[in-house]
């Protein structure tokens, strides 16, 4: 569940994960996941560094095996290295257009591999505290089997199992007032089913159904009304404002002909001053495996530039 797959078909070593988590604690960022992107990007302006957010990356470009720049919306921008974050599917199909720099990764050897499932997720803000929940929650729906499985058959729940995230309970600064903030996460099909039309209706059906299992745990009966911010986040969302491919929220599935090093490696092998980072990646998916994906490139990276001085 941890990673998108069904408990039921992936590898039993992820039951690793839970045994950890239990045994030696989880970190928590204060200020959430993306005070680190806030920390990365400052970090970066004080070295001299320039973030440029106001243009989509349309091609990587290439010369003599080597990649010498990106063409963006709005220019042509020249590198001696690039580091592509987009989910790696999405660059192979979209941003490499020379099959010669695909290098096994051809439309049709993307259309053969095995791709996570999907999360619908509702952001709640609450105008009180619930100390029932802890940071992290998992409630189990009935018949746990059948409906923990239909996201890979391209059906949603009818008895949704839900992961509840909520950071408030040890971080004040997730909520401007006395509250509580929460995740809602449920595991749903991706695009590649196509069964599933993410309109108003089909989210306003699933999030009352989601709602109404919330309310059946003991002490959140009146979470409902309670509620004073309310968002979410679709499959659809996924792909049209992070290029998730096929709406995945895990990138390449961890099946054990796709897990760690059988996963795509960060390092082209067509064009060696291009790199790689992100969940379909070596070592896998997830955000402390993804920042390790990070760290190898920066490393090696580093490595290289030693050698050539």
């Amino acid at each position: 569940m941890y990673v998108g797959i069904s408990p039921y078909e992936g590898p039993n070593i992820y039951t690793l994960i839970p045994v950890v988590s239990q045994l030696y604690g989880l970190w928590h960022l204060k200020g959430g996941m993306y005070s680190f992107v806030n920390a990365i990007s400052q970090l970066i302006v004080e070295f001299g560094g320039i973030i440029n957010t106001g243009a989509d990356v349309e091609e990587i470009i290439f010369l003599n095996d080597r990649a010498i720049g990106i063409r963006t919306s709005q220019a042509i921008e020249k590198a001696d290295i690039i580091v592509c974050n987009a989910d790696f599917p999405y660059a192979m199909k979209n941003l490499i257009k020379d099959e010669h720099y695909k290098n096994d990764y051809t439309d049709k050897k993307l259309s053969e591999l095995k791709y996570s499932c999907s999360t619908f997720i509702i952001y709640l803000g609450l105008r009180k505290k619930y100390p029932q929940l802890s940071v992290h929650n998992i409630y189990l729906g009935e018949n746990f089997k059948n409906n923990i499985e239909s996201a890979f058959e391209g059906n949603l729940p009818e008895s949704p199992t839900l992961y509840i995230y909520c950071p408030s309970r040890i971080d004040d600064s997730m909520t401007k007032n006395e509250g509580e903030c929460l995740n809602i996460m449920l595991r749903v099909p991706n695009l590649f089913f196509n069964k599933i039309t993410w309109d108003d209706v089909t989210i306003n059906e699933l999030s009352n159904k989601i709602i109404m299992e919330l309310k059946r745990i003991k002490g959140l009966e009146d979470i409902e009304e309670n509620i004073v911010y309310k968002n979410h986040l679709t499959p659809l969302d996924m792909e049209r404002r992070f290029n998730a491919y096929g709406g995945t929220a895990f990138g390449l599935s961890t099946t054990l002909t796709q897990t760690n090093y059988f996963r795509p490696h960060f390092k082209s092998d067509k064009a060696n001053n291009l790199f790689f980072v992100g969940n379909s990646l070596h070592p896998g998916p997830g955000v402390s495996l993804v920042l390790n994906s990070s760290k190898l490139v920066t490393e090696e990276i580093l490595i290289e530039s030693q050698n050539k001085d």
